[in-house]
Parts: C-alpha cells; sequence; structure tokens
C-alpha cells in the first residue's frame, strides 16, 4: 500500500502540471461557450466565485466540453504533442479518455491505508477503492459524488475537482441531471450530463 500511495503522489503532481499545460492551450472562444454552457456567463463577464470553483471550471473545459470539431481537449493535446509527452504524461491523458464520469455513493472509508471505497450509483453493481488522501481523512459515509474515476498502474484515483452531494437522493440527482442535460445547448451528450451536475452542485 505504501508504493501505492507513492505512485499515487506522483500521478497527482503530474497532473497538477498537466493541467496547467492543457488549460493554456485553449482558444478563448471555446473558454467562453464553455463558461456559457455552465451559466457563468454574467453579461460580458465570466463569474467564478470561488478558487474550488476554479478546479471544477477547469475540470470540465480540459476532460467534458467538446468544441465543434468533435473532440476535447484531451484528445487534441495529444495529437499536438504526443512527442514530447513524457511516459507518465502519456499514462495519465490515456487514462483520462478511457474514464467516463458518473455518479457514486461512498460505502467505506479507510483513513490508515488513504482509501475510499465507493459503488456506481449509474452503472449498477461496479465497487471499487480509490486512493485519494484528503478525502480519506474528511469524508462521510453515505455522500454521493460525481466524478471522473481513473486508473493507473492498478491504482484507482479520481481527476479531481469532485463533486460531493451532502444528504441529496440519488434519485433527485440523476432527474434532475437529465432536466438540465435535456435543456443545455451543448453539442455532446457528455457535456450536457457534466454541465448538468456542475448546475446542480452549484445550486446545494
Amino acid at each position: 500500500m505504501a508504493n501505492n500511495i507513492s505512485r499515487y503522489k506522483e500521478i497527482r503532481q503530474v497532473g497538477i502540471e498537466l493541467n496547467t499545460k492543457i488549460f493554456e492551450t485553449i482558444d478563448k472562444a471555446d473558454i467562453r461557450i464553455a463558461a456559457r454552457v455552465l451559466g457563468l456567463v454574467k453579461g460580458k463577464k465570466i463569474v467564478i466565485d470561488s478558487e474550488s470553483e476554479m478546479d471544477r471550471f477547469t475540470n470540465f473545459v480540459i476532460n467534458d466540453y467538446v468544441s465543434q470539431d468533435g473532440k476535447n481537449l484531451i484528445e487534441k493535446y495529444l495529437e499536438r504533442n504526443s512527442d514530447s509527452l513524457t511516459e507518465d504524461e502519456k499514462t495519465l491523458l490515456d487514462a483520462l479518455l478511457i474514464a467516463k464520469p458518473s455518479l457514486y455513493r461512498i460505502v467505506e472509508v479507510d483513513k490508515h491505508n488513504s482509501s475510499v471505497k465507493l459503488t456506481d450509483i449509474i452503472n449498477k453493481d461496479i465497487e471499487l477503492t480509490i486512493i485519494d488522501i484528503g478525502f480519506s481523512q474528511s469524508v462521510i459515509l453515505d455522500f454521493i459524488l460525481y466524478t471522473r474515476v481513473l486508473c493507473i498502474d492498478d491504482i484507482y484515483m479520481t481527476s479531481g475537482a469532485v463533486m460531493l452531494f451532502d444528504g441529496i437522493d440519488e434519485k433527485y440527482l440523476i432527474e434532475k441531471s437529465k432536466l438540465y442535460a435535456k435543456k443545455s445547448f451543448a453539442s455532446s451528450d457528455a457535456t450536457k450530463r457534466a454541465a448538468a451536475f456542475f448546475k446542480l452542485y452549484k445550486k446545494v
């Protein structure tokens, strides 16, 4: 487990640095469109209320926003920079492309091993244990979270910027997210779904 924690920290650091590089490559027009999809444009300005909301916005722009060419920012970055990426960067980007966000319930927390066991609410019968140092020390059982879970070197972890819902019925979340997604003008169903949960989280 100690080796897993060490590897987890390495990947997390790679992800932080990579997110900054990727976000800097996005076209300003796409940033504004993505902000509109999330309801963050007020008048002529993009209004982001906090640092944590900025983290969620960045995560959405990088992983969930699909531009007119049908690609997200991860795909574009891989195409343009594949020859210059480190092995860990390539591994992380490939894992991000494969991973799909879902709604999870926390069923077990192991503070000693920095792990959290989750069950997938949307994709029934899927159970997995993630490593997350911060979450494992603070979260409460039965909380629901919306996130993307990656698997790298047999280690499960979130992509970051997790949306944690406390005391909200899962059926309500699913029904509301479908309603929000239906009203979205985004071009991709995946983008609509992610935007719906972003808006739901902002309201709680």
